[in-house]
């Protein structure tokens, strides 16, 4: 055809949905014209009928809204292309665009997916044969026990049919105008069979995210891990059955259907409560779905970190495959294994950090860890670890130590940054050729560190505060403060003893951290035996600290451990000695299921 036509032709095709009368439209309701009520469900009061309140005339008025003699239109499409898709026991005139009733029945609408009829005669079950007649006084055709028994007689039905059954229900039924029902032959229902079957009762579904007080969404927080305590409900077990096959009305076998998908498989730390039924979590752990077998873990395996899984909160360890993304966290009572690298994120880690790859630091980074630390590299980050601190290359780090710093594998550099370590620092190199500022701190706890320098902060802005009020206060009130006192207006005596409360609490305070200072002063002299090794040798720009003692690198040297003289009570040098391998070996965890 003309490429004009062509185009035409695939934009009306795009507009309906289709191709051609046998293609689907775009399911528009204002394409169809309904004949009867599709707000009803009819299916559903039928069956109410049948299975529980046959004498119920409530219902069968609901379920005549819907009742169809044969050929009658039920459904219209305005395009004349069926859309809804044609169901049982109706038909689809392409010319007219109408669905018919090829039955006597009741009219069920399923949505905007197809039309079907349920017939007066229904054998659609097979094991049985149903009638259900309604109220006949207003219908076009009224069914007779002649009607009846001929819609039945063109069934191939083997099993014996009760006619008497039928007969007394249509009279009553014409006589009476009453819905009536009747299962008027029955053979035998199949009774489907399952193996032992895992329910779980616990909802391990993932949430989009969390919803803040002003309405805002934080899709970082998912609930990605299932953290639970001991004694938690997980599951039940449906108990086994056996398949029971079943009759037709024809006098043949219905095989019965036989579930063997037990859904779950019961793991690790699960135990099965005296009933035999209920299953509850045998520990505290991260409840696992593996492959469709339930477990609890204290180790839990996750591809990534990113917007998949949000922010982590493990009552465990994990172990990540592949990074962990800029701008998440993770915070365990376990280890953290990473395969591949972290980038910005903050971690709370209650046990050791395991790195594959490398930590590199960002706004948001910020690292807490109760253990080791092991990365190929560190950049630009801001750590706090209580253990050990092991790493190829350390690069404009913040890192805050309590037991050492060793960098001996790799390139074995530190370059930038501040390292402080409690027990000592070992590296090959310290320092650049371009001699960046790098600060090495030994013999000093990380957190008694940020303690003192916090407290000769808070020390200082006393003092501040305190010169402050005696300028105000002015130097009559320190020559006699009783007489200075009554000169004062009584309008204003309580302000100006306010204040004095005020000075009186901030020397108190200040004397009291001053104690403080002395006594962890003392303290770092006690710890001034750590030292600080480099095999290679030290970088100038490079500055020591052994506790309070200071020595500034300003110019190249050879392998060198930097130590503390007791006797000349200054940092002194020697030749440095390095650690045996299998002291920063790099550990590992291992899940337990």
């Amino acid at each position: 055809m003309p490429w004009r036509k062509y185009i035409m032709t695939l934009l009306r095709r795009k507009v309906t949905g289709g191709t051609g009368n046998n293609g689907l439209l775009s399911m528009d309701p204002n394409n169809y014209e309904y004949s009867f009520d599709n707000t009803i469900n009819i299916r559903e009061i039928y069956y109410k009928i049948v299975d529980s309140e046959p004498n119920n005339q409530h219902l069968y008025e609901e379920i005549s809204k819907n009742y169809v003699t044969i050929g009658e239109q039920i459904l219209k499409s305005i395009s004349k292309r069926a859309g809804i898709k044609v169901g049982k026991n109706v038909k689809f005139d392409k010319m007219t665009g109408v669905y018919r009733s090829a039955v006597y029945g009741y009219v069920v609408y399923d949505g905007m997916n197809s039309v079907s009829v349920i017939p007066v005669i229904n054998v659609s079950e097979k094991w049985r044969g149903i009638m259900v007649l309604p109220p006949q006084k207003n219908v076009k055709k009224q069914l007779g026990i002649d009607d009846i028994n001929s819609m039945i007689s063109e069934l191939p039905i083997q099993l014996m049919v009760n006619y008497d059954r039928i007969t007394e229900l249509v009279e009553e039924n014409l006589k009476f105008n009453e819905g009536v029902c009747c299962v008027f032959v029955e053979g035998k229902k199949p009774i489907d069979g399952n193996v032992q079957k895992v329910i779980l009762d616990y909802d391990m579904s993932i949430e989009t995210g969390k919803k803040s007080e002003d309405g805002s969404i934080d899709f970082k927080e998912r609930s990605f891990i299932h953290n639970i305590e001991a004694g938690v409900q997980i599951a039940h077990f449906i108990p086994e059955k056996p398949a029971i096959d079943g009759l037709d009305i024809y006098d043949e076998v219905m095989e019965a259907n036989y579930d063997d998908d037990p859904c779950y498989k019961i793991g690790n730390n699960l135990k099965v409560e005296a009933d035999g039924i209920n299953i509850k979590s045998a520990i505290k752990g991260i409840l696992v779905n593996n492959n469709n077998t339930i477990s609890v873990s204290n180790v839990i395996e996750i591809e990534k970190v990113d917007l998949s899984t949000g922010n982590i909160e493990v009552d465990g360890s994990v172990i990540i495959k592949e990074n962990v993304t800029p701008g998440f966290s993770i915070k365990t009572e376990g280890d953290i294994k990473v395969n591949g690298n972290i980038e910005d994120a903050k971690i709370n880690c209650g046990g050791n950090l395991i790195v594959s790859g490398g930590i590199i630091g960002g706004p948001d980074s910020d690292m807490h860890i109760n253990g080791k630390v092991y990365a190929s590299f560190i950049r630009n980050a801001n750590l706090i670890s209580n253990g050990d601190v092991i790493a190829n290359q350390i690069v404009n780090s913040d890192i805050s130590c309590n037991n050492r710093v060793i960098v001996l594998e790799g390139k074995g550099v530190i370059i930038g940054g501040n390292i402080k370590a409690l027990n000592g620092i070992w590296a090959k190199s310290i320092g650049a050729i371009s001699e960046s500022k790098t600060t090495i701190i030994v013999g000093r706890d990380a957190e008694a560190d940020a303690l003192f320098k916090n407290i000769v902060t808070t020390i200082k802005t006393n003092r501040e505060e305190i010169n402050k009020y005696k300028t105000l206060l002015g130097a009559e009130y320190f020559k006699d403060p009783k007489a200075f006192i009554q000169r004062i207006p009584e309008n204003k005596r309580e302000a100006i003893k306010n204040i004095l409360k005020k000075v009186t609490n901030l020397v108190k305070e200040t004397a009291e951290l001053e104690e403080k200072r002395k006594q962890m002063s003392e303290e770092f002299e006690k710890l001034s035996n750590s030292s600080v090794s480099s095999m290679e040798g030290f970088f100038p720009g490079v500055t020591v600290y052994i506790s309070n003692i200071r020595k500034y690198v300003t110019k190249k040297t050879s392998g060198t451990e930097y130590f503390y003289s007791k006797e000349l009570r200054d940092i002194s040098e020697k030749a440095p000695k390095t650690l045996p391998p299998e002291e920063y070996a790099v550990i590992d965890i291992k899940a337990d299921i």
